[in-house]
């Protein structure tokens, strides 16, 4: 995608293409603007229909992922007797649901936002981490710990990327720390989250050790 924003000061006609637009919407319309001025006629509605097509499929499987993720995990845990025919409609219509609010995430907020919300979901889904791979291989996690640590590595990673940016666009993903330096702020919310994590397991592991010590010395 660099080297297209590269490319295009070497094609006038797409350069002139793009000054019609306001400077905060061309790099959305650099690799369109190029297909249209490097390419044969024919082509060219092929390779943009291929761009909405490619737009088109992630969307549609992460909407299927999200309808399943709310069938088995939140519905099934509400109502554990529903039936296989139910879950099968209740996903259509999840996904559904979800593939109309993408959309229409798509046409309300504005498209310069596309890579601040990258630097802040780089950010919140790292936090997933201790929750999701080490809740798999490390037995003496609690899940009452794991929980607290996601959400405090959440909203704190949240609040760095705030509070770096002044609270306006997002530009950095870099928290200064007087000793460290910048640091990445996944890095700094995820030690957050382990540190409550491991930590507060150790605690609640300890307590439960020696309730159950004190109840069999009784």
């Amino acid at each position: 995608m660099a080297l297209m924003g590269i490319l295009v000061y070497a094609v006038p006609p797409a350069m002139n293409f793009l000054s019609h637009f306001p400077e905060s919407s061309r790099g959305i319309l650099v690799v369109p603007s190029l297909i249209l001025y490097s390419m044969p006629p024919w082509f060219t509605g092929i390779a943009l229909l291929g761009i909405f097509i490619g737009g088109m499929v992630p969307a549609a499987i992460m909407a299927m992922s999200q309808a399943n993720l709310l069938t088995r995990n939140i519905i099934k845990e509400i109502r554990p007797n529903t039936s296989a025919s139910s879950e099968i409609r209740i996903t259509k219509i999840s996904s559904t649901v979800f593939k109309f609010v993408a959309l229409g995430f798509v046409f309300t907020i504005p498209a310069t936002y596309a890579i601040s919300l990258q630097l802040l979901g780089g950010i919140l889904i790292i936090q997933i981490l201790p929750a999701v791979f080490f809740g798999l291989y490390v037995k003496s996690l609690r899940k009452e710990a794991l929980i607290a640590g996601l959400l405090v590595g959440i909203f704190s990673g949240t609040f760095m990327v705030e509070y770096t940016n002044h609270f306006g666009a997002l530009t950095s993903s870099l928290f200064n720390i007087p000793i460290f330096g910048s640091l990445y702020i996944a890095v700094v919310a995820l030690t957050f989250n382990l540190t409550i994590s491991f930590g507060g397991s150790i605690i609640m592991n300890r307590k439960d050790r020696l309730s159950l010590f004190q109840t069999k010395k009784q």
